[in-house]
């Protein structure tokens, strides 16, 4: 059979692969849309195929980096056995993400230290500035590993910016200290 290209022909080819015409299949018309339309979300949101994996970008304002400072307090209460009660604070924040998205695998640094920096005083600018004016007399090797050795200590000293991400609620938590870590525009 060639393969289905309408939801139509794969319903029948689908009735067909259960047996209809030799036993009696009792289901409606509605029953076979919801059991496609459940499948093609199964597949679209477990198989790796069913995924595209792309980078979406978001700029943050001042009003979330006000938002992400404040804290929302929740208060619980023990009845079990006595009537102690606790307030919690629970911090906001997070950022609001499309529902279409499944998980986030990562965030990039929020600090401009890549290629892109023009700050005179940033060290890889200083380096870039006195040991590349001249490429034919100096090893690109020993560049290369003074860029890594200086990763290295970046990623020791400061690390990357926790996250988490809840897909039931659309929310990306990035923990971390909004009041200095963030540039807001």
């Amino acid at each position: 059979m060639a393969t289905p290209t309408t939801k139509a022909t794969f319903k029948s080819y689908c009735l067909r692969a259960l047996g209809d015409g030799v036993v009696d299949i009792n289901v409606s018309d509605d029953q076979l849309d919801d059991r496609v339309d459940e499948a093609l979300q199964y597949f679209a949101t477990y198989h790796y195929d069913g995924i595209e994996r792309m980078y979406l970008k978001h700029l943050i304002t001042t009003a979330e980096v006000s938002r992400a400072r404040d804290n929302s307090s929740t208060t619980g209460t023990d009845t079990v056995d006595t009537d102690i009660t606790a307030t919690w604070k629970e911090g906001t924040n997070f950022i609001p993400i499309p529902s279409a998205v499944i998980s986030v695998l990562n965030v990039f640094p929020l600090s401009d230290t890549g290629s892109g920096s023009s700050n005179m005083f940033d060290l890889r600018y200083q380096l870039r500035l006195n040991d590349l004016f001249d490429l034919s007399s100096t090893s690109i090797m020993n560049y290369q590993m003074t860029m890594d050795n200086l990763d290295l200590i970046q990623h020791i000293l400061v690390g990357e910016t926790p996250i988490r991400f809840n897909q039931h609620q659309n929310r990306l938590y990035l923990d971390m200290d909004w009041e200095n870590d963030v540039n807001a525009d």
